[in-house]
């Protein structure tokens, strides 16, 4: 969306269009802003609140990735999870994929 953004910007509605402020609540009471890095935001105050559905990293998060570009080589995909994987282990979370990608799944584990 941000080439088609930047090449047809009157298509796309803003935040500001909408009075919509962009804001997510993270751990310590902190409000993360537009324009920040979440990922920074997150390494340093936490999360708001788990899900009971992941209380710890027995339950993993299911992901699936779509490779919707035939220039992306597989390898730049797998780089991709496996970096995903180490930042959600920082946070305490891990996750597998999903869907018939077990070469993915066989990367993820190598990393562990």
């Amino acid at each position: 969306m941000g080439t088609t953004l930047r090449l047809l910007p009157q298509a796309f509605l803003s935040s500001k269009d909408v009075e919509f402020v962009p804001e997510l609540r993270v751990g310590n009471n902190h409000i993360h802003r537009e324009g920040q890095r979440i990922y920074r935001s997150l390494q340093q105050h936490g999360l708001y609140g788990r899900s009971s559905a992941f209380p710890d990293k027995n339950h993993s998060i299911s992901v699936g990735l779509i490779n919707a570009s035939p220039q992306a080589p597989r390898k730049i995909l797998i780089e991709f999870l496996r970096k995903l994987k180490g930042a959600m282990e920082e946070l305490d979370f891990s996750i597998k994929s999903v869907g018939g990608e077990q070469q993915l799944d066989s990367a993820l584990a190598s990393q562990s």
